[in-house]
């Protein structure tokens, strides 16, 4: 289920940095916390998605598919903090603004939780999309999988230790899951959900693109700098489809992955 019943995009878009005034108002309408921080206290997260790496093909029974690891950062001054909130029937994913003592400032629906069976615990609706474009990066999309479902919790730490926030998310459960300022949460080729379908597709050059929160349904920093991209060049060996990396998108540091 999307989230855009939930919260109309031009409200949501009124708790982004110098709306933070109307976020307190909508808060309290929503039942929020009580503990209300000044506007300028507000730390954000800031999500962007680290150049996909580790590509490979797998053929099984005459079906291929791109395989990749992908991982979403956040490199902001805040963490992306998701509490679950249940129903009878929906569990409901409300994103939580701290302030620098850890305090909640704010709170509002973004998403959803729902049980994964293939992984085996709760994920996180709208979190990330994966697409593959033919020649050109708007190029006609060949494959695509959209509204990826994740389960977010701090797997790697990609800055200095006195820089990022103390490891804070580690169970995949509906109550309480995010991303620490300066970590990221991987999710390695192989696992479901990291390939796309490229059975029968020509030779020829191809775009992969990562996107984290395709929505923007969360509040962030900046809303334009969470996709990333491969080039590669897909052949054919044996009848089995190959692939090798040509170029990637603008990265530095820990955000070109394996590809720098």
């Amino acid at each position: 289920m999307g989230n855009g019943s939930l919260w109309p995009r031009g409200a949501r878009r009124a708790l982004s940095i110098g709306g933070v005034v109307a976020g307190f108002v909508l808060c309290l309408a929503l039942g929020g916390s009580s503990s209300i921080a000044a506007p300028s206290a507000i730390l954000y997260p800031d999500l962007l998605t680290v150049v996909p790496g580790q590509l490979m093909t797998r053929t099984r029974e005459g079906v291929s598919h791109l395989l990749f690891t992908n991982v979403i950062a956040n490199m902001g001054t805040g963490p992306l903090q998701i509490l679950g909130v249940h129903s009878a029937t929906i569990t409901i994913g409300y994103q939580q603004l701290l302030n620098a003592s850890g305090q909640v400032a704010v709170q509002f629906p973004v998403s959803t939780f729902e049980f994964h069976p293939q992984h085996g615990h709760w994920h996180i609706d709208n979190v990330a999309e994966y697409k593959l474009r033919a020649g050109a990066l708007d190029g006609a999309v060949v494959a695509q999988f959209t509204k990826v479902t994740f389960c977010l919790i701090d797997t790697e730490r990609l800055v200095p230790k006195t820089a990022a926030g103390p490891r804070t998310y580690f169970g995949c459960n509906a109550q309480l899951q995010g991303i620490t300022n300066g970590w990221g949460d991987e999710y390695i080729r192989g696992l479901p959900g990291q390939e796309l379908p490229i059975t029968g597709l020509p030779t020829g050059v191809y775009y992969l693109v990562s996107t984290a929160d395709p929505g923007n349904n969360f509040v962030e920093t900046n809303d334009a700098n969470n996709a990333a991209w491969v080039k590669i060049q897909l052949y054919y060996v044996s009848g089995l489809p190959r692939v090798t990396v040509l170029d990637h998108s603008p990265c530095e540091g820990v955000l070109c992955g394996d590809v720098k």
